[in-house]
């Protein structure tokens, strides 16, 4: 008798410490839809608005201060969400370079995503800030 109440405690642990250690965005809620909409890197840099198609996301440079011959370059390219690591993947187009780089996109918070891309040896981490519709 002894025996069986111990096996059922160390599963309700067990259940209760891996329920807790869920990962945030599924904890959260977040899906592939979640970054839809606008987003800039930082102040005074271009507005990039992702929209998804089909089964697949795409950002677009919608307002540009600086640089406005980049507004309609895609920026964003062919993004896809993994439901199991709960993070996107596609390609970045850098204007400077004139070539994509493939990358792996995380939601932070409903606001804030960061993309992340290697280039070779060295891996580089770029945060993006949900800005209000235009």
């Amino acid at each position: 008798m002894f025996r069986i109440q111990r096996v059922t405690v160390a599963l309700v642990v067990v259940l209760v410490v891996f329920h807790g250690l869920q990962p945030r965005a599924h904890a959260t809620g977040i899906h592939g839809d979640a970054i839809l909409g606008h987003w800039q890197r930082g102040a005074g840099e271009a507005i990039i608005e992702i929209r998804r198609q089909a089964d697949r996301y795409h950002g677009v440079v919608v307002a540009s201060e600086r640089h406005p011959e980049i507004v309609g370059t895609e920026i964003f390219k062919s993004l896809r969400y993994d439901t199991e690591r709960r993070r996107w993947r596609g390609s970045v187009y850098s204007i400077a370079r004139d070539r994509d780089f493939d990358i792996e996109m995380d939601l932070a918070d409903p606001d804030h995503f960061v993309i992340s891309l290697r280039i070779r040896f060295f891996r580089k981490s770029v945060q993006f800030s949900r800005q209000p519709s235009l």
